[in-house]
């Protein structure tokens, strides 16, 4: 009885909701990935000039880590963001995650000659120059 006492408080505990149990892996193992390319970073220096109010980065992140695992909504990903680990998403709402995936989808300024490679099907948005920083950030010439 006291070897199952110690787990059956545990559970106990999960059931009420006086503990909860947080996945950790995914969010470190992509975490490192998304540091080591060189993501964070882009994107930090893309925000630089814009005044959000809160972290656009986590935010993204958070975002493609949900899609990365199970592939879903942003709605979907407000709740599944509960069960992982993920550092700094604490303050994260749905209008957030809503007002991240908009920038990402901002259309670039034709006036600045941003549009000049722009395919005929869609207009270049900021999605956009992330690929492009990310990919001259690994060349090597």
């Amino acid at each position: 009885l006291a070897r199952h006492s110690e787990h059956s408080i545990i559970l106990s505990q999960m059931a009420t909701g006086a503990i909860a149990c947080r996945r950790i892996g995914g969010p470190l193992l992509f975490g490192r990935l998304w540091e080591q390319t060189g993501c964070a970073a882009v994107i930090k220096e893309l925000l630089a000039s814009r005044g959000f109010e809160f972290n656009v980065e986590r935010a993204i992140f958070a975002t493609v880590l949900h899609r990365l695992f199970v592939s879903g909504s942003d709605r979907a990903c407000d709740k599944w963001i509960e069960d992982y680990a993920v550092p700094d998403v604490d303050g994260l709402a749905l209008h957030h995650l809503y007002r991240a995936m908009a920038w990402l989808g901002e259309e670039l300024d034709a006036l600045y000659g941003d549009q000049a490679h722009a395919t005929p099907f869609a207009p270049r948005c900021v999605k956009d120059q992330i690929e492009e920083a990310l990919f001259a950030r690994r060349r090597d010439l």
